[in-house]
């Protein structure tokens, strides 16, 4: 079964302490290796590198950004996480400042719950702070499981896409590998008879051996049997990392490069109008691969 999964996704999750809430938050875009972004509460800092193990042991690639917020309940600033000396002095130097510029006072607290010291400044008791922890690695587990839910669906997803690409380039693989052989002969027959029009009334004639050259040395300029080995191989490495168990971005990646090099060569070397039609297509479905494969891990 299929196993891929998309740097892009999102997750959310909270764990309740009482009548606080602790909520974590992961989102997931692109990025070419593993990237991880924090943004914690000071209550939460003496996590962060916990919360960075978490993330790297559910991530390999993507730019992963994790932010943990504390919801505080009606209890809040009897618990301590309010400190209401220090909030009660700023509302009065805001009226006393007020005052001095003939402006009305303010209010409204909330402005001034956000100020610098007035929610969670006071110490936080050791037996608090250790189930605090708890319940955030709790949350930021749940948001990260989330997480890699919504890549693994957005994997499902983009393998389906793959494989379809994979099967139209299979094709036109196989056209190019039976049209090739009739192209030497056809060109051989067109030689000739090109020839032999030019020849017509002449003394001389083209001789059967010169033909027989020239078709060799026409057949050798334009011999793709060894790319399309190799396209085949490729293509065969291909379903092998579609149904890989470990993350493969970079390996598709730099595979279809290999690909991509291998068309190129035989759209140079073919020429034949139908050989040159599947090249086109076949370069065309190699590069919606790539573009695809940006976003897998």
């Amino acid at each position: 079964m299929a196993v891929l999964r998309s740097m892009t996704g999102f997750g959310v999750a909270s764990d309740a302490l009482g009548a606080t809430r602790v909520e974590a938050e992961a989102r997931s875009v692109n990025h070419r290796g593993l990237q991880v972004k924090l943004r914690v509460p000071s209550e939460l800092a003496p996590l962060e590198p916990d919360l960075e193990a978490l993330v790297r042991a559910r991530c390999a690639r993507g730019s992963i950004g994790l932010s943990l917020s504390i919801r505080q309940g009606a209890a809040s600033a009897e618990s301590g996480l309010i400190d209401e000396a220090l909030l009660a002095a700023y509302v009065g130097a805001a009226r006393v400042a007020a005052e001095r510029c003939g402006l009305e006072a303010p209010r409204e607290l909330s402005a001034f719950l956000s100020l610098p010291g007035v929610s969670g400044a006071r110490a936080i008791e050791p037996e608090r702070a250790e189930e605090l922890a708890l319940a955030a690695k709790r949350a930021v587990e749940a948001a990260l499981a989330m997480l890699d839910t919504a890549r693994l669906r957005e994997g499902r997803a983009l393998h389906a896409d793959l494989a379809q690409r994979a099967r139209l380039i299979e094709a036109a693989v196989e056209r190019i590998r039976l049209r090739a052989p009739r192209v030497v002969a056809e060109w051989r027959e067109r030689l000739a008879r090109r020839m032999s029009e030019l020849f017509v009334g002449a003394s001389g004639a083209p001789r059967e051996e010169d033909l027989l050259r020239e078709a060799a040395l026409f057949a050798e300029r334009s011999d793709i049997a060894e790319e399309l080995t190799r396209l085949a191989a490729h293509l065969q490495h291909l379903r092998e990392l579609l149904v890989a168990r470990e993350p493969v971005g970079r390996k598709l990646d730099f595979l279809l490069q290999e690909m991509h090099r291998e068309a190129n060569t035989i759209g140079s070397k073919a020429s034949d109008l139908e050989i040159a039609r599947d090249v086109v297509e076949l370069r065309s479905e190699v590069d919606r691969l790539k573009e695809q494969v940006q976003n897998v891990e």
